[in-house]
């Protein structure tokens, strides 16, 4: 059976992708970053920081902040 110029072009393609998948070295950062958390309410970015300085990540710190502004805005924050 013969195989196209395309089907052979995209072989070799997917070929040195995996090559250049494998030969990375993966890069890892000097230390953490700096947070950014923007609300509507001061007391939900305080909670939000506050998840952060305990050690938390950014997936912590968003329940906390839509925690925080279901209670200071409930009428701004949930479902519907």
């Amino acid at each position: 059976m013969k195989i196209s110029s395309v089907a052979c072009t995209m072989f070799r393609a997917a070929l040195l992708l995996l090559i250049g998948c494998a030969l990375s070295v993966p890069v890892v950062a000097a230390g953490p970053g700096k947070a950014a958390i923007a609300t509507a309410s001061h007391y939900a970015t305080d909670a939000g920081f506050e998840v952060i300085a305990k050690g938390g990540n950014a997936f912590d710190a968003a329940i906390a902040v839509s925690a925080t502004l279901s209670v200071v805005e409930p009428q701004s924050s949930g479902i519907g």
